[in-house]
């Protein structure tokens, strides 16, 4: 007995001990790893339905401001809002969008501060969760920037532009493809402040890029080439912006002294606009799926340039082919929108007037004034009289000077341009009546 009990009482070896602790931790660690497995299992399940019933009311917040129904899109934010934030936390990635959402709601009822709030805090989450300078935040920085241009902010609203365009340098190369929307955007931006320059040098790296990675029908191609024709014809013929422009922002520029996207502008180089219409042309004649419509337009864009730089026979050339393209078809819209009245080329008459005050105190006056005047064949206009102004003359010299510079493209009869005499405008215009003029 006693030898028995001294049997059992003696102490197992190491390794046996060892053994047994090993089987006993791989067991706990496969029993939470199955149970872990399970859970994730029920949590992604989760997670599908809950997405799904998220992105069902994102489409019904969708769906309420395409038609302009901003106080129920309003209320259907927040509700949703409200309800990610209970469920997870307010940092919570899937707030980006209906904060987005709630922001444009917000812009159609013209509460903009309170647009800028939202669209604030949906690009904070959106840079705490995917990083300072993602990609995730440029939609966000468009509706800003679209935001504080309808505020008249032109200062902030630049800032914002150009901001997404420094996020796309630091995204791509510098001679990437995907560079190309973050191009765009910029250069379009700076052709609605005038900032003529600087978006040529844009839109010509745009050119380079598709030159280099494109083909050239590509509409990417075709898009740059068109900006490029663009801002060489508004060098020469600038109507005024919708807007005031601030100075430092028509000088401003997001490309850095090193990069390789800098352009020397050259005054008065227009004949690489012409190229730009050329090659155009050229284009719409090799693309496949090109209509008579389209490539008539690539060579209206073409006979008006040679029109505004007075080469008249050349543009009666053109004019003329354009003509024989319908020939069988004389009552054709693209005919009856473009050839049968003059259509303004350059129309140099602005939306404000006098001096601007440098705070809104007072909200501007309406004011209208009417003209009649005859048009040459070759556009210019002539024999302008004032008929009517109101509510008083005051503007009356600077609108008649504008007048006489316009352009026109006039009627196109059978392929030749024709005068026309005795036309009528009516301009609107904005101009504060209290401040004394220089």
């Amino acid at each position: 007995m006693d030898i028995v009990a001294k049997r059992h009482s003696r102490t197992r070896p190491i390794w046996v001990v060892l053994y047994q602790i090993y089987f006993v931790i791989v067991l706990v660690v496969l029993g939470c790893t199955i149970s872990a497995q399970e859970d994730d299992s029920s949590t992604d399940e989760s997670d599908r339905v809950g997405t799904d019933l998220t992105r069902d009311q994102i489409d019904a917040i969708r769906s309420r401001l395409f038609a302009a129904e901003a106080d129920d899109a309003v209320e259907l934010a927040n509700l949703l809002i409200e309800e990610i934030e209970q469920n997870y936390s307010r940092f919570d990635e899937s707030l980006v969008e209906p904060l987005t959402l709630l922001g444009d709601g917000q812009r159609q009822l013209g509460r903009y501060i309170d647009a800028l709030e939202s669209y604030d805090r949906a690009r904070n989450v959106s840079r705490l969760v995917n990083g300072l300078h993602s990609l995730n935040q440029i939609d966000v920085l468009y509706r800003e920037a679209d935001t504080y241009h309808e505020l008249g902010q032109i200062g902030r609203a630049s800032q914002r532009h150009e901001y997404a365009f420094s996020i796309f340098l630091r995204s791509f190369e510098e001679d990437s493809v995907e560079l190309l929307p973050g191009l765009f955007a910029l250069a379009d931006w700076y052709i609605e402040t005038r900032n003529i320059f600087a978006a040529r040098g844009l839109f010509h790296n745009a050119v380079e890029i598709s030159k280099t990675h494109l083909e050239r029908t590509d509409p990417r191609n075709i898009r740059a080439l068109k900006g490029l024709a663009r801002s060489y014809r508004l060098e020469r013929f600038t109507p005024p912006a919708e807007f005031e422009v601030p100075e430092e922002v028509l000088l401003s520029s997001r490309l850095p002294e090193e990069s390789s996207l800098r352009y020397e502008a050259k005054i008065n180089d227009f004949a690489r606009g012409e190229e730009a219409l050329k090659e155009l042309v050229k284009i719409e004649q090799d693309r496949e799926g090109s209509t008579r419509e389209s490539l008539a337009y690539a060579k209206l864009d073409l006979a008006d340039w040679f029109l505004l730089f007075q080469k008249h026979q050349l543009a009666e050339v053109v004019y003329r082919d354009i003509w024989k393209m319908f020939a069988d078809d004389p009552n054709a819209l693209f005919v009856q929108k473009e050839f049968v009245e003059p259509n303004a080329l350059y129309y140099p008459l602005g939306r404000t007037t006098g001096s601007q005050p440098t705070t809104r105190l007072q909200e501007p006056v309406e004011g209208t004034i009417e003209f009649s005047f005859d048009i040459t064949n070759t556009g210019e206009v002539v024999n302008v009289e004032v008929v009517q102004i109101e509510p008083d003359g005051r503007y009356q010299d600077e609108f008649f000077d504008w007048m006489e510079r316009a352009r026109y493209r006039p009627v196109i009869d059978e392929g030749v341009p024709k005068p026309k005499e005795g036309v009528t405008l009516t301009h609107t215009f904005l101009f504060f009546p209290d401040l004394t003029r220089d």
